[in-house]
């Protein structure tokens, strides 16, 4: 079993009866404190995280699946999480209308990134269309 996430829990739960201690005094500093937590948890969980790349690099080799491709889906998944935490971070201080434009522009950034895939995928199309007629 890790442990890893264990700290993680305990770390959450002791932020959090810290956050309810500040905000229920008035204090402003709360979302300083939720942002070092976050950044303590984000720190922590990169460090599993190369073992994770090594092993889908590894599969994706044996697949033989171009790296760029990978590239392109590693990128989109940190858009996904970073642009995640930070909608939360927004939601949770009542700033809705900026929370929908983090994620208008986390979509906006995906389907940048991954305009060579759908150029992969158009010429692909074009090759069948071609051999059917």
């Amino acid at each position: 079993m890790s442990y890893g996430i264990i700290k993680i829990f305990v770390l959450s739960l002791i932020v959090l009866m810290l956050l309810i201690v500040v905000k229920s005094s008035g204090g402003t500093l709360s979302i300083l404190i939720s942002i070092a937590a976050s950044v303590l948890i984000l720190l922590f969980i990169s460090l599993k995280l190369g073992d994770i790349l090594e092993f889908i690099v590894l599969l994706t080799q044996k697949a033989g699946i171009d790296s760029s491709y990978l590239t392109v889906i590693l990128k989109c998944v940190g858009i996904c999480l970073i642009g995640d935490i930070c909608i939360s971070f927004c939601k949770d201080y009542s700033e809705s209308a900026l929370a929908s434009n983090v994620e208008l522009a986390g979509k906006v950034s995906i389907i940048y990134i991954s305009l060579p895939l759908y150029e992969d995928i158009f010429n692909l199309v074009l090759k069948l269309w071609e051999n059917v007629y």
